[in-house]
């Protein structure tokens, strides 16, 4: 009823409508457990085997809920659950989608991985991404921050 409430009240939240989930507004770490809950009720209680996740009107969204979502999609992926992406309407909102590998991690069907390049490193996933081992994402990461340093300072 809270979350209900809250939704009228601040057009912000998840809504699902058949088999797509709406995400509006601006959705933070708290509505990572709602959108979890959704994502169970439509997948394992009424058997929907393909979901829409609609970020059309969404303003904002935390990586505290984006890189846990990764992995239950994955998983409801292997287990034949086919997913969807509408890509935010805003356009900062659609690169951070592109660059961190959320757009391919929801839907890799349409989406290419975007590769590590310049000053950031996308999501990644171990065995997903021709990574075998930690120890190559570990450096990826390594090189991305040592990359960045000043070199030119004076001991």
């Amino acid at each position: 009823m809270i979350e209900e409430l809250r939704d009228v009240l601040m057009n912000d939240g998840i809504e699902k409508n058949g088999n797509r989930i709406n995400v509006k507004g601006n959705v933070y770490r708290v509505d990572l457990r709602r959108l979890c809950s959704v994502l169970y009720q439509m997948i394992e209680i009424r058997k929907w085997s393909d979901i829409i996740l609609d970020f059309s009107m969404c303003a904002g969204i935390a990586e505290a809920v984006m890189l846990p979502l990764m992995p239950i999609i994955a998983d409801y992926r292997k287990k034949g659950v086919g997913f969807q992406l509408i890509e935010p309407q805003d356009d900062n909102l659609q690169r951070l989608f592109f660059n961190t590998n959320w757009a391919h991690y929801i839907d890799s069907d349409k989406y290419d991985r975007t590769p590590h390049e310049g000053r950031h490193v996308p999501a990644l996933r171990f065995g997903d991404d021709g990574t075998s081992a930690i120890d190559e994402i570990l450096a990826k990461v390594m090189n991305l921050i040592l990359g960045q340093l000043e070199t030119d300072r004076q001991p």
